[in-house]
């Protein structure tokens, strides 16, 4: 990792953060909270300005941010009115403002993936390259083929090429219905995938089209499949079947950015859209101190027919979440450097 690409990390991961705080800011804004101050970055701050009752500042480490809302004033501050304190809102507007954060990740990754769907482009059944030393060149494969079915099962997407392909076992053969270019009617080739780094592949790569309705459609898509990735993780770590050496802290996070921005901007955008949907996963999980936990109490309470937890009860567990996540952000922390220095 250089310099500029470990800056170009710190601000994406600032960015990311930002986005997720300002969903916050506005909400509650909308919903009469008033908000002391909305900080972006953490450590000494470098820019400072109050603005109708709230103060912006800019932090000189670019990672995480804050909103800081009623009830926690600094010394010196104006308290609040009661109908302005967060906590005597009613339970649907604090959902709201706790929702809205992890909302503004979602939308931002599926915006990262929307366009960078539009810059590879989207892939289709059909070949734009044989790859040399392949199965597919020796098979008779060429530019220009486009694959129909594999082993009769009809194929309309790449996805749906690569995905019959993986579905084969060791050894054996496929047949693949191909209309060659110039021809109207189709044959069929016979292939034996050869397996590399896991998977079985025959040698060939797709054409893609750069269409502004796909490339949204497909944005969705990747949002929608990414997102169930993410959930079936969640799920293996609380059942114990997960496996830890996936997971990162900020500096495995940043490395990774920075790693990316080497290859180019469509890089950037797929790891900056992973992350952020990372982060709006993971802070809707029911741990306290995350907006989850928040979300949790306040249907609670709406079950409990307004009646609220004690805050102090709140505020108490709140706290232990809070020491529970410093501890793992240490843990990982520890786990990214050892990394980089065996590796």
């Amino acid at each position: 990792m250089d310099i500029p690409h470990i800056l170009i990390a710190l601000l994406i991961f600032g960015f990311l953060v930002f986005i997720h705080e300002l969903g916050h800011f506005i909400v509650a804004k909308r919903n009469g909270v008033r908000v002391y101050e909305f900080a972006v970055g953490m450590g000494p701050s470098i820019f400072k300005k109050e603005h109708k009752d709230t103060l912006y500042t800019i932090n000189i480490i670019p990672l995480g941010g804050y909103v800081r809302m009623s009830p926690f004033q600094d010394k010196g501050e104006v308290p609040c009115a009661p109908q302005d304190d967060f906590n005597n809102k009613t339970s649907m507007q604090k959902i709201a403002v706790a929702v809205a954060g992890p909302l503004m990740n979602v939308v931002f990754a599926l915006f990262a993936f929307i366009l960078f769907a539009g810059m590879i482009g989207v892939p289709t059944n059909k070949i734009a390259e044989v790859l040399p030393e392949y199965p597919g060149v020796v098979a008779g494969l060429h530019e220009g083929d486009e694959i129909i079915s594999v082993n009769s099962v009809p194929t309309q997407s790449w996805e749906d090429v690569v995905n019959n392909i993986l579905k084969i076992k060791k050894a054996e053969e496929v047949h693949l219905e191909v209309i060659s270019e110039g021809e109207v009617s189709s044959h069929e080739i016979k292939i034996v995938p050869i397996e590399k780094d896991g998977r079985y592949m025959i040698g060939i790569s797709p054409v893609r089209h750069h269409y502004v309705g796909r490339a949204v459609q497909e944005g969705f898509v990747m949002t929608w499949n990414i997102g169930k990735e993410m959930l079936t993780f969640v799920k293996q770590m609380f059942t114990g079947k997960a496996n830890t050496d996936d997971l990162s802290g900020p500096v495995g996070i940043i490395q990774v950015v920075s790693d990316s921005a080497r290859s180019g901007l469509e890089d950037v955008l797929y790891i900056a859209g992973i992350i952020s949907l990372n982060l709006a996963i993971l802070n809707l999980l029911p741990i306290p101190a995350l907006d989850g936990s928040r979300i949790l109490v306040c249907l609670i309470e709406i079950l409990r027919r307004g009646k609220r937890i004690p805050l102090e009860w709140e505020n108490r567990i709140n706290l232990v979440g809070f020491a529970f996540l410093l501890g793992l952000m240490a843990f990982l922390t520890y786990k990214d450097i050892a990394r980089i220095i065996v590796k």
